[in-house]
């Protein structure tokens, strides 16, 4: 990894570079990352918060802030294992969904793993027919990706040691992101008193049924299509950009 590739890849809606600067280890990459911060972004991304995490203070905070920190202690203590899959590299992966009312898409980062193995160096391997819709919270996959929530229960050390690419061209929120997702694994169980926490604090929106008449009801069943037709597509999109990602990792982790 002494090589850099000075090709820009479009992902991510930015244009991103694999640089050996942006590929390290878990163990380092969260040991390099602000508790306070991560644990907003965690909030937000694994513990569906419904309210702003920066606005959090007094015991509540206190207490999260204190399990987070204590969680991250307890791994930056772990020696990371020898990687034993060294063609799978944990990326950002960007999926989308429409929450079934209004006009606005949720956008979601989370972490995959990225079989490089499963490409072949500089051509394209990438069947289309294996794109699917973006379902629930899980990311979109494809034969070469998945999601890293099939690491859960697999040992602390084995997930540290693990490579992982955090693009600099992204925003420190995405990349917190996709260390979240990573942490939430980890911590699957320990977390489980912050997520009724959570339950007992958030806003509940209301269970009220639709009203309206078989009009009204047809103009917003149509416009949902069309909406949920647009995440597909954006999914389909994102996903025709990870062969540019895997090529360009290959690149710079045989240099």
């Amino acid at each position: 990894m002494t090589q850099s590739t000075s090709k820009t890849i479009p992902y991510c809606f930015v244009d991103a570079s694999v640089s050996p600067e942006d590929i390290t280890c878990v163990h380092a990459a969260l040991k390099a990352a602000d508790p306070e911060t991560l644990l907003c972004v965690l909030l937000e991304t694994r513990l569906a918060w419904k309210l702003d995490p920066r606005t959090l203070a007094g015991s509540a905070k206190r207490h999260l802030l204190r399990k987070t920190e204590s969680m991250l202690s307890l791994m930056y203590d772990i020696e990371p294992a020898p990687q034993q899959e060294p063609d799978q590299v944990l990326i950002p992966v960007q999926s989308f969904e429409y929450p079934g009312r209004g006009s606005s898409v949720k956008r979601i980062v989370s972490a995959g793993v990225l079989d490089l193995a499963s490409f072949a160096q500089g051509s394209s391997t990438l069947d289309h027919a294996a794109l699917i819709s973006h379902v629930s919270h899980d990311p979109v996959r494809l034969a070469q990706l998945s999601s890293v929530d099939g690491l859960i229960g697999c040992p602390w050390a084995d997930i540290l040691g693990r490579t992982i690419w955090l693009p600099s061209a992204l925003t420190s929120y995405e990349r917190l992101s996709e260390l979240a997702h990573i942490f939430w694994v980890m911590c699957f169980s320990g977390f489980a008193e912050a997520v009724f926490e959570m339950h007992a604090v958030s806003v509940r929106e209301g269970s009220a049924q639709r009203g309206g008449s078989a009009d009204v009801a047809l103009c917003y069943d149509e416009y949902e299509q069309r909406m949920e037709a647009i995440v597909r597509l954006l999914n389909h999109n994102t996903l025709a950009q990870v062969e540019g990602v895997a090529c360009a990792l290959k690149r710079s982790l045989v240099a």
